[in-house]
């Protein structure tokens, strides 16, 4: 007999307690043991797990050693796995829309009528209309996916702390800067960008350079989540032409790679990204410099 927790505990759940059959475990993982992104569900002969966050694929394993199967006792394990994967499903589901409906009441008890945070004025970038800020007085920047729909929140206080909303479904969410009466799938160009401050600097760079193009930035949150965004964007909206305005640092390069868009960096020092040319340069010189690139690669 397999003893579970160990096995799970080499797949790369934290385990703290025994885990019960029938009932859904949240566990974190060793790649994120701040967060319990992780899930477990322990049935009568097998296990399935998985992981919000992607870290871990989902999958499954059986308590007992299994021999070869006979054809029928085949068939009998594909209905039961069947079984089991409808069931998780709904399960997943279930989860999915707790989480987001506890995402939507605790946005909307952020509501105040405040146009102004100082980090978007350090930063100097405009306060949006679905900008908030808390009882904490923290910023709250909304996370959407590619259907509009509000799937999480970014806390952002006055020194620039930044943390998720628990329960956030951050993989994929984005926030667009964009025409508010522009929807995602009319924008002609959209660049990508990791922080809502690089992305709030290059959208207001090229506002007067850009002015007949319909474009868009999207502010992806952090390097992990640039792929599933962009894979996102393209899988539901179509192939858009999108451009991608590197962090100079390891993590935003290597967020990039094996990713088929253009993608560059607009400041020279390691560790400055497009908010720093923003402020130190001014908005016109950090649109010449996104300009200039996109000219030469036009060139090529």
């Amino acid at each position: 007999m397999i003893n579970v927790e160990n096995k799970l505990t080499e797949l790369g759940f934290i385990v703290k307690r025994p885990i019960t059959h029938g009932k859904l475990h949240r566990l974190a993982t060793t790649s994120k043991p701040s967060k319990r992104n992780g899930w477990v569900r322990l049935f009568e002969n097998s296990c399935s797990y998985g992981d919000w966050a992607g870290d871990i694929e989902n999958g499954y394993f059986w308590l007992d050693n299994i021999q070869p199967l006979t054809a029928e006792q085949k068939q009998e394990w594909l209905k039961k796995k069947s079984e089991q994967e409808i069931l998780q499903r709904e399960i997943e589901l279930k989860d999915r829309c707790e989480r987001l409906e506890a995402v939507n009441k605790a946005y909307a008890l952020t509501r105040q009528k405040k146009t102004q945070h100082a980090y978007l004025e350090r930063k100097k970038i405009d306060f949006r209309y679905d900008f908030t800020q808390d009882m904490q007085d923290r910023l709250v920047i909304p996370m959407l996916n590619v259907h509009n729909q509000l799937v999480g929140y970014q806390f952002i206080d006055d020194a620039g702390i930044k943390m998720f909303k628990a329960g956030s479904l951050t993989k994929g969410g984005f926030y667009p800067f964009k025409p508010y009466d522009c929807k995602l799938v009319d924008l002609d160009l959209i660049f990508i960008c990791e922080g809502v401050a690089t992305a709030g600097s290059v959208y207001q760079a090229l506002s007067e350079h850009l002015d007949a193009v319909n474009y868009g930035v999207v502010a992806t949150f952090s390097a992990g989540n640039v792929k599933p965004v962009i894979d996102s964007i393209w899988q539901h909206v179509g192939r858009k032409s999108m451009i991608g305005i590197m962090d100079n640092d390891a993590a935003g390069i290597n967020a990039y790679q094996n990713i088929n868009i253009l993608a560059f960096i607009v400041h020279f020092l390691d560790g400055k990204d497009a908010n720093d040319t923003y402020l130190e340069f001014g908005k016109d010189e950090l649109a010449k410099i996104i300009l200039n690139e996109l000219k030469q690669t036009g060139d090529k």
